[in-house]
């Protein structure tokens, strides 16, 4: 169906690098099939995409404070405690991203192998039948 015949198109491109970009995109004015057309210009995009995430977390601090304590003061006694304090981290991730973007109009042209004809792009083994109808 569609997808095999992209996929044929695709693999025909890897063949010929120097052809059009072989984007297929539903005609104007079509139902459901997909008409010979492929763009000009390159329809997708590379983009890197960051993601941040503020989180944060309480950590638990001790500390120790040393004093006199005793008879007369002549000992030192250590107090301990727990002091609290929120700690925040920002985690930032980043992830490339394939961008697909609809062909211009200007930019839209018949692939390799198609002829456009009457508004439509139509494959050039089928265009002796069609002038043979017409004749």
């Amino acid at each position: 169906g569609a997808q095999e015949s992209f996929d044929q198109s695709r693999r025909n491109l890897d063949k010929n690098p120097n052809d059009l970009s072989d984007v297929k995109r539903n005609a104007i004015g079509t139902n459901t099939t997909i008409d010979h057309w492929c763009c000009s210009v390159e329809t997708t995009k590379e983009a890197i995409v960051s993601k941040s995430t503020l989180i944060y977390t309480t950590e638990a601090v001790q500390i120790a404070s040393n004093h006199t304590c005793g008879f007369l003061g002549l000992q030192i006694c250590t107090n301990h405690h727990t002091v609290y304090k929120t700690v925040s981290r920002l985690i930032t991730t980043y992830e490339n991203k394939t961008i697909q973007m609809e062909c211009p109009k200007e930019n839209l042209v018949c692939c390799a192998g198609n002829i456009h004809l009457a508004g439509k792009c139509i494959p050039l083994s089928e265009v002796s039948h069609i002038l043979g109808t017409l004749g």
